[in-house]
This record gives C-alpha cells, structure tokens and sequence, in this order.
C-alpha cells in the first residue's frame, strides 16, 4: 500500500511540481537533509499558486517566511501590480529571506516584516488583503484567524498549511496545547456559515477558506 501511495505522488510530482528557479532550489537545498525546515513542499507550493490565480489575488499576507521559498512562490504567482506582505519572527532567517528576495529580482514586491507576527499584525497599515497565508507558529493559528475575522474583507482566502500538526489532529490519544489550538483552528474554519472551507490531504494538510461575511 505504501508502495502505491509512493507512486500516486511521484506520477503527480513528475506531471506537476511546481517549476523552480534557481534562487528557489538553493533555498530548498539550503537545510540540507533537514527538508522539514522548508515551508512549504514543491506539491503545496502548485496548488498555492493554483488558488491565487484562480482567485485573482494581488494583495498578499504571509505569516511565515522562513528563508522565502513560499514568498517568492506567491510572487510569482501574481500579478506585476501585486505585493506580498510576509512576516518573520527569526532575525538569522528574515536576513536570508530578504537575501534570497533580493536574488529572485522581487525587492519590489516582496516586503519582508521583522517581528513576532502577533505584534506585526497590529502595526499593519495595509488589512484589505486578498489572502493571508498562514505557515508559522503552530500555537497561533487561531490568533491569526481571530485577526483574519475582524480585519478580512468578505471573499478573501485564508490558507493554512501544516493543519494536520504532523499526524497529531486525528489522534485521539494527542491532547498536547499545539494539537488542541489547531483543532479549534480547524473546527473554526468548518463553521458554513463564515467560511466555505477545504482540507486538502497534502503531507501535512493544506486548509483553504472563504470568509463569507
């Protein structure tokens, strides 16, 4: 069974991975062995771009940057006119960040915040955005939504990945606090009537609304 999983994702990742530039596959390769470290996988990055360009987005709220690889993935993925917002808590990954930003010629429309993203968020200027996509601290998942609900504009797209906490949301036997926050974080999101909502079964679950008020 395993065997054919392997294959079903293979056939995928050879017809349709994402393609990557060459600032994308140094980040990639940055870690090392250490893959986990990346944001987000070459599979999730396709089905990234796929939702905003269906959705026709420009103006993006990234909270997670790590080291850029989903930045520039989304920048790519929208308009020339669009800008990308994203934020970074870790001062060594926000300096390799902006490093590789600058290297994929995107200074322009990528603009990386330096902060915890709790805070950032209240310092925001820009909130009419058309997606946040939420990649970082797992136990603020939920605080990140409260900020979505009150500043979100109707139809804007939530994106959450990592909402099945590596295997741990459909234990039963896992009550640990992280566990606990992204099931609410999930719960909250499956309300029909504030969000039309889909968890995608990625690796590590890929959550994907629509604020309908």
């Amino acid at each position: 069974m395993r065997k054919e999983v392997d294959k079903k994702t293979q056939y995928i990742k050879n017809l349709f991975s994402i393609e990557e530039c060459d600032t994308l596959k140094k980040i990639k390769n940055h870690f090392g062995d250490d893959r986990d470290l990346i944001s987000i996988g070459s599979e999730e990055a396709n089905i990234l771009k796929f939702f905003l360009q269906l959705h026709k987005s420009k103006k993006i709220l990234e909270i997670g940057t790590l080291i850029g690889y989903s930045s520039i993935i989304i920048a790519k993925s929208i308009p020339d006119e669009g800008f990308v917002c994203t934020i970074e808590k870790d001062p060594m990954h926000y300096k390799i960040a902006t490093q590789y930003i600058k290297e994929a010629n995107l200074s322009e429309k990528i603009f990386p915040l330096l902060g915890e993203a709790s805070l950032v968020l209240t310092t925001l200027t820009i909130i009419d955005f058309d997606v946040v996509f939420i990649d970082a601290n797992k136990n603020g998942y939920c605080d990140y939504l409260s900020w979505c609900d009150k500043y979100l504009k109707k139809g804007a797209l939530i994106i959450a990945d990592n909402t099945f906490l590596f295997n741990k949301v459909y234990d039963n036997d896992n009550n640990e606090k992280t566990t606990e926050n992204m099931r609410l974080f999930n719960e909250r999101l499956s309300n029909k009537e504030k969000y039309t909502t889909i968890l995608m079964p990625t690796n590590e679950g890929l959550t994907i609304a629509i604020k309908n008020f």
